[in-house]
């Protein structure tokens, strides 16, 4: 089930020392509209993002808070959306009943970049932790290959993150939510976030499926906060695989660290 890796490789596009990438497109998104400029995100998108372009394409997004729902479609890929300030640039929805496919954020294209944003479900939000009204609300889905979010913000209670599949990177993000609020079959690098467990449950929930699948997360330098009680996780597929690496763990995690779920006996 769960192992140490004593290696993890997400590939070469994480470690390049060449030059960045040019712009090749420059959009303005602002609620309060003006000349050239989307009120919405998913209109900069649509409109503003040509298909199969090979250039990236930074969309601005001024402060506020955006109550949409975003997809970034897979003909789409090279798309950078830039926000002010996690505090001050928020993207929120409420999904319909505990649907997993349905998201605040879904990226369904490769080549990614988001930056300080804030991407929040509001279905749970007035649900309790312990009760039978919380069900999952995903608020980003990541679906594409090569997808980075730097210092953003993913707050839900139930399936907030679905790293669903593909090689992904996080950096110095904020996670927040309290069952299985990391999960899915992604090959991802979460390094220097906050990860908030908000209540009773599961921080992360992999879904790698084979002994030799090349899935898993890796949680290098976070900082576990929150109320707990947690476990750092429980196993989503019979080989799910999980690191935590040199990070800070309050005393709300449960002292048995993972729990095995439906797969015991692939400890």
């Amino acid at each position: 089930m769960f192992v140490v890796l004593l290696l993890f490789i997400l590939g070469d596009w994480t470690l390049s020392k060449g030059a960045p990438a040019p712009i090749s497109r420059e959009i303005f998104v602002n609620p309060q509209g003006g000349s050239g400029i989307y009120t919405t995100i998913q209109d900069a998108i649509n409109q503003g993002v040509p298909g199969n372009n090979t250039g990236w394409v930074l969309i601005n997004v001024a402060p506020g808070v955006y109550a949409e729902n975003v997809t970034v479609p897979r003909d789409k890929p090279y798309v950078y959306l830039k926000g002010h300030q996690r505090s001050t640039t928020i993207v929120a929805w409420r999904t319909s009943d505990g649907n997993l496919w349905e998201a605040t954020l879904m990226v369904l294209a490769d080549n990614f970049i988001a930056q300080r944003i804030t991407f929040k479900n509001t279905f749970n939000v007035a649900g309790s932790i312990l009760g039978n009204d919380v069900k999952p609300a995903v608020a980003v889905s990541v679906q594409g290959d090569k997808n980075s979010f730097y210092r953003c913000a993913f707050i839900g209670v139930q399936d907030t993150l679905f790293d669903a599949v593909g090689r992904h990177f996080f950096r110095s993000c904020y996670i927040e939510g309290a069952v299985d609020f990391i999960f899915g079959d992604g090959t991802s690098m979460y390094q220097a976030c906050v990860i908030n467990a908000t209540g009773y449950g599961f921080i992360t929930a992999q879904r790698r499926e084979t002994p030799d699948g090349p899935s898993g997360f890796v949680l290098k330098f976070t900082r576990v906060i929150g109320t707990g009680p947690t476990y750092l996780g429980r196993a989503y597929g019979a080989y799910s695989r999980v690191l935590f690496y040199k990070s800070t763990l309050p005393g709300s995690v449960d002292p048995k660290g993972w729990d095995p779920w439906n797969f015991v006996g692939h400890e």
